[in-house]
């Protein structure tokens, strides 16, 4: 589910989004779970917003640019739980040619999107957006975007 964005919020609210027992002591048992930082001051306040169920991408945007080729880059995505399906979508823009990008299915919790420019003739330009869903029974779907730049100059 997600903690509320607003409004009365309790400890048992955050135990059951963490699945946590009643008895659980805050802050200490909370620190270092998804969303929530390792160490620091924490209030309920600090809780608005917060779920246990995350999806993050290793990089902000994946950016590949070369005059002769042979670079690449990736971006791995990683949920907190298991989930059953891992796809992606092009929101915006041209995706490069299936030779210039790859998608690794999800193995338990993480996926990766990765981008090449190989080395040879030509020159080329993409730029495009991608859409990652994460999707499981019972849970939430998860979606995160990726901005993508691909160029090669001669």
């Amino acid at each position: 589910m997600t903690l509320p964005s607003s409004g009365p919020i309790s400890l048992n609210d955050v135990w059951a989004e963490y699945g946590m027992p009643n008895n659980s002591r805050f802050p200490q048992d909370i620190y270092g779970k998804p969303g929530v930082p390792a160490s620091g001051p924490l209030g309920l306040s600090d809780m608005y917003g917060k779920s246990n169920w995350l999806l993050t991408k290793s990089v902000d945007s994946l950016n590949v640019s070369s005059v002769t080729g042979g670079a690449s880059g990736e971006c791995t995505f990683t949920t907190t739980l298991p989930y059953t399906s891992m796809s992606y979508a092009v929101l915006s823009g041209t995706e490069p040619p299936v030779a210039r990008r790859a998608w690794t299915a999800p193995t338990g919790t993480t996926g990766k999107y990765t981008i090449n420019n190989p080395a040879g003739g030509g020159q080329w330009s993409y730029q495009w957006t991608i859409r990652v869903t994460a999707t499981a029974a019972g849970l939430p779907d998860l979606t995160i975007d990726l901005n993508c730049n691909l160029d090669k100059e001669l």
